[in-house]
């Protein structure tokens, strides 16, 4: 009787550690249609490193999140953003640094299909930004299945970005198109590994095309009680600029990109 009542124990604790972790994020670039329950709260600081380009270069992106559960298919959440840089122009120019705050964020997220219930997980999302110098809406398809332990995401996302900080006081627009696609599996309740892609067309709204980029690499995701922690490594693979293939793109994009985020349950 003890027996059988132990393993009634354990089975509970393994069926509430997976109900935990359904909206914890087990990639950094792609999003899953999960959304946080109705009342529930989480606080997610990000960094995302980013380095290595035709000269040194090295950067430091920042966000904090506070996420809000609405309804079972609705949450918000709201960002702060900013950050720090360091890089050389030149071979024979100094290395100098900035400090900036670039504004708040305001994220609706609208799940519509379930990746476990339904043939395929689906959402919508949609981010306007402003910050002191630019301006930026974006907004995603989310599309994702899990299967057992593995679990699969596909993001396509679309972004319009003015900025205003040009010498001339001209506002120059930007436009971002991204695929972004995650895969990985669940060795543990609270661990996976798995691999992340994205690729990144960038166009400006004078010239038009301007650079593209794909990027693949690592991903691994810890959960525990109250909080999660996932790290990706993003080393750029292809470059194209001007619709020609290119190496890598370094002028405009960095050689490695590598994204820490963590969530915190409240």
């Amino acid at each position: 009787m003890a027996t059988r009542a132990h393993k009634l124990v354990v089975l509970a604790a393994a069926m509430l550690t997976r109900e935990a972790s359904a909206t914890e994020r087990p990639f950094t670039y792609t999003y899953g249609s999960d959304v946080l329950l109705p009342g529930e709260m989480e606080i997610e600081p990000w960094t995302t490193v980013r380095t290595g380009r035709e000269s040194f270069y090295l950067r430091f992106d920042h966000r904090l999140e506070f996420e809000l559960g609405i309804t079972r298919i609705f949450q918000l959440a709201f960002y702060a953003n900013w950050g720090a840089f360091l890089e050389r122009p030149s071979e024979d120019a100094d290395i100098t640094g900035k400090v900036q705050f670039r504004g708040g964020s305001v994220e609706s997220k609208l799940k519509l299909l379930d990746p476990v219930a339904d043939p395929i997980g689906f959402g919508l999302y949609f981010e306007p930004g402003l910050g002191p110098h630019s301006a930026e809406l974006e907004t995603k398809l989310l599309f994702d299945k899990r299967i057992g332990d593995l679990y699969g995401a596909f993001n396509v996302v679309g972004e319009y970005e003015p900025e205003w900080d040009q010498p001339d006081g001209t506002i120059r627009d930007y436009f971002l198109v991204e695929g972004d696609f995650g895969l990985t599996y669940f060795f543990l309740p609270n661990f996976s590994a798995g691999f992340e892609a994205r690729g990144v067309l960038r166009l400006r709204g004078d010239t038009g095309w301007e650079h593209g980029a794909i990027f693949v690499g690592p991903v691994v995701s810890v959960t525990t009680d109250p909080w999660w922690a996932t790290l990706t490594v993003l080393p750029q693979i292809y470059g194209l600029r001007d619709g020609l293939e290119t190496h890598l793109v370094l002028d405009k994009q960095e050689r490695v990109q590598i994204r820490l985020l963590m969530g915190f349950h409240l």
